[in-house]
C-alpha cells in the first residue's frame, strides 16, 4: 500500500508542470473573456498557444508562447474612457452619469495627468451635478488642474466659486479663501 502511494506521489511530481499550465490556460482565458474588447471575446475561442514538452533529467520542462499580447496600462485607460464616453452619451439622463464624468476626470487627472482634458470633466460635473458626493474632490482637483496648467485667473475663479458653493463658516470655504490669499 505504502508502494502504491509513492508510485503516485512520484507520477505527481513528474506532471504537476503540465497541470499548472493547464490551470493557468484556463485562468488566462477566462480572464480574457470577462475584459472587455478582448479578442477572446470577439472570436469566441481559446487563445492560440504553442506548448512544447522536452524532458531532461530532472522532469518535463514546459514552454509556453502566447500570440497575444497584454494590453498595457494605456490601453486599459484609453478603453475605460471610451466605456465611460459611451455610458455619458447613450444614458445622458441617467443616475450612473455624474459617476461616470467623475471617473473620467479622475482618469485624465490621475492617470493620464492630462490637466486640461480633467479640468472640462471637472468643470461639467461642479455645473451639472452641483448635488453629487463627489464635488468636493470636484472642486480641489479643479483647482489643482489649473495651477498645474499655470492657469491662475481659472483657478482663482474656482477658488471663488467653490467658496459660494459652500458658505461662510464651512472648511471648504476657509481651505479655498486661504488658497486665494497665497
Amino acid at each position: 500500500m505504502a508502494e502504491q502511494f509513492y508510485e503516485l506521489g512520484e507520477r505527481m511530481k513528474r506532471s504537476w508542470p503540465l497541470w499548472a499550465l493547464a490551470g493557468f490556460v484556463f485562468v488566462a482565458s477566462v480572464v480574457l473573456w470577462l475584459v472587455p474588447g478582448s479578442k477572446a471575446k470577439a472570436s469566441a475561442s481559446a487563445p492560440d498557444v504553442h506548448v512544447e514538452v522536452q524532458t531532461n533529467l530532472s522532469g518535463p520542462v514546459v514552454s509556453t508562447e502566447s500570440r497575444w499580447a497584454e494590453p498595457t496600462k494605456t490601453d486599459k485607460v484609453q478603453a475605460a474612457i471610451e466605456q465611460y464616453t459611451q455610458a455619458i452619451e447613450h444614458d445622458a439622463g441617467s443616475p450612473e452619469t455624474a459617476d461616470n464624468v467623475y471617473r473620467l476626470a479622475n482618469l485624465y487627472y490621475s492617470t493620464l495627468l492630462d490637466y486640461e482634458k480633467a479640468s472640462l470633466y471637472y468643470v461639467t460635473l461642479i455645473q451639472d451635478y452641483p448635488e453629487y458626493s463627489g464635488i468636493q474632490t470636484a472642486f480641489a482637483n479643479l483647482v489643482t488642474c489649473y495651477e498645474r496648467l499655470g492657469k491662475t485667473e481659472l483657478r482663482r475663479s474656482a477658488l471663488r466659486q467653490m467658496m459660494e458653493y459652500y458658505g461662510e463658516g464651512t472648511e471648504e470655504y476657509l481651505f479655498a479663501n486661504e488658497q486665494l490669499n497665497r
